[in-house]
């Protein structure tokens, strides 16, 4: 197109055009197609075949291209080079998967995910973020990125305030003296949050501290306090869980009133549980973390967020309190960042931990957050910008809610109510290979429907098993030929003569082959839905394949040939499941 333009023959801005290269669905026309006469014939003024054929003509020499043609109206038809295909199989054979970014080094990349408050297990929800974020990691490692993962632990605000008030009131109710009234079903409030989980840290508190934490709200001396049903307890709308919330506010003073240094007591031993427990369930599903970073930590980071800030003039004092002017950086309005009574907000120590994220100089940093933090991503990189940061370096996915079902019914869930499957349960039912494979089956952003019967199914309608069981039927093929020396010889990567792979003239040996040398891409394209969907393709490549041709042959050039693409196969299915966190089966 720049030729052309250069020429005069056409008059468009070649940089801006949209050029869109597919595969042709007809392998009988080639086998990557280009529509770009079809789209920019009107704007050049002539008929979409001359375009085509004036494209074509100024087209220069193509690597690995063998034929050029035009069909139909305008369609740019490129045939591949045996020879290219024959080389994507011989890399694939040599586990060299990836391309521009073989052997080369690139930057350093924090990724940031799950980081779940430690108010309880994680439920299915996490797991999504959890599968996402951990296979993210493993396609920019398989790319040559230096990747470190990282968990950031809220041990501190309202919500863990909320989990010891909880916890603190079951251990009452463990106990047998007057104050147990107050932590028993009928007076435990609506904004605490429920589950067994509850109970099985208030008993430990029992045998690790006996008597120590007995007393009552009303010894704080708080007459707000001596009202110890929740009001409202069970309505439902908006006033009734706002005075919810006050009430769980209070019963938070009167708390920390009545147990003073004890409620830290219960606090350290609370979060040290909690986080043990998520790290336990993450490292079962698979998921490791180089950095468990906590809140309170990042605190050290505030007094430079608000010297930032003001030189900046980006902060402002209202009625007591700091406030951050996000709304001229595209907030919605702007936030407050230091309380009227000197503490900071939420906001600020979060404003904090990224601040450090770009002190430990990262070339890119990921955050994986759950779909309802959307209204988050504007103000924190308001913040970014307004001191001066380039917030382009801070990628911000944001993974949409799961919906479980079980035998055709949708499974309601309430952390607060303690009614939820644990990833941990998810796991025991499904197996984690399963809960791997379909989590990261749908693009982040698509809301996702969880069939735990589909996900259980043993036939080729589950996707997982469909991949599963292309590798562990080339496996089986292997055996059947029971490991001649031989082919053991011949299959080694350096000693494979290319001769061998022009016994693969059937058009869907080719067909694999293109398949094959598609992996690459994907990699480098980096989206975890994309490369699981990549192996069901392969897979369904591969299913076709062996149905319809007998592979052990009597012919040995022709065998070893068929063997060799087979191997290929296999190794891509097995990297692929390796990025996925999945285990590559051998047999089923």
């Amino acid at each position: 197109l720049a030729a052309l333009c250069d020429t005069g023959t056409i008059s468009i801005d070649a940089d801006a055009a949209q050029i869109d290269i597919e595969r042709c669905k007809d392998k009988s026309h080639g086998d990557w197609a280009c529509h770009a006469a079809l789209s920019l014939a009107k704007e050049c003024q002539m008929s979409p075949r001359k375009l085509a054929e004036l494209i074509v003509a100024h087209l220069p020499e193509i690597p690995g291209v063998a034929d050029v043609a035009i069909a139909g109206p305008g369609f740019i038809n490129f045939q591949v080079k045996s020879e290219t295909l024959y080389d994507n199989l011989r890399r694939a054979l040599e586990k060299e998967f990836t391309s521009s970014a073989q052997g080369e080094k690139r930057g350093r990349v924090l990724i940031e995910f799950v980081s779940a408050n430690p108010t309880g297990p994680l439920h299915v929800g996490h797991g999504r973020g959890a599968a996402y974020g951990a296979c993210l990691a493993n396609l920019l490692e398989q790319q040559n990125w230096t990747v470190e993962r990282e968990y950031y632990v809220n041990d501190a605000g309202r919500q863990i305030d909320i989990l010891v008030v909880s916890v603190w009131l079951r251990y009452l109710a463990l106990g047998n003296s007057a104050h147990a009234e107050m932590g028993a079903d009928e007076n435990f409030p609506r904004g605490a949050y429920g589950g067994d989980y509850i109970f099985d840290m208030a008993a430990d508190c029992r045998r690790e501290y006996g008597d120590r934490f007995e007393r009552s709200i009303k010894s704080a001396g708080k007459t707000a306090g001596d009202n110890l049903k929740c009001p409202a307890a069970t309505g439902d709308d908006e006033t009734d869980k706002q005075n919810a919330e006050t009430y769980m506010t209070a019963l938070i003073e009167h708390t920390k009133e009545a147990l003073g240094d004890d409620f830290e007591c219960i606090k350290k031993d609370t979060l040290k549980t909690m986080t043990g427990v998520i790290e336990t369930a993450l490292d079962k599903f698979g998921v490791r973390y180089d950095k468990w970073f906590y809140e309170k930590d990042a605190e050290a980071h505030l007094d430079e967020v608000i010297s930032l800030l003001k030189q900046t003039g980006a902060l402002y004092d209202k009625d007591g309190a700091q406030w951050f002017r996000s709304s001229q950086y595209g907030d919605t309005k702007d936030r407050v960042l230091i309380r009227s009574d000197g503490r900071a907000t939420y906001f600020a120590t979060d404003i904090a931990y990224h601040l450090g994220k770009y002190r430990r100089g990262y070339d890119r940093m990921i955050n994986i957050w759950g779909a309802d933090h959307h209204g988050y991503v504007a103000r924190l990189k308001a913040a970014l910008s307004a001191m001066g940061l380039d917030a382009g370096k801070l990628e911000i996915v944001l993974v949409q809610f799961v919906n479980l079902w079980r035998d055709g019914e949708r499974v309601a869930m309430s952390t607060r109510a303690g009614e939820f499957v644990t990833l941990k349960d998810l796991c025991n039912e499904i197996g984690v290979d399963a809960a791997r494979f379909f989590y990261v089956n749908r693009k982040a952003s698509q809301h996702m429907d969880f069939d735990l019967s589909l996900a259980k199914a043993q036939s080729n309608e589950n996707p997982l098993f469909y991949v599963q069981y292309a590798h562990a039927r080339i496996c089986s093929v292997f055996v059947q030929y029971d490991a001649s020396p031989e082919l053991a010889v011949t299959l080694e990567p350096d000693k494979v003569d290319p001769v061998l792979f022009k016994a693969l003239t059937r058009p869907d040996e080719r067909e694999l082959i293109e398949t094959i040398a598609q992996y690459g891409t994907v990699l480098e394209e980096g989206a975890p839905h994309q490369l699981v969907r990549y192996l069901h393709t392969l897979a369904g490549s591969f299913h076709a394949y062996y149905n319809d041709c007998r592979v052990l042959v009597d012919d040995a050039t022709e065998r070893t040939a068929r063997l060799l693409l087979l191997t290929a196969v296999r190794e891509v299915i097995a990297d692929g499941l390796r990025l996925a966190g999945v285990t590559p089966l051998n047999k089923m």
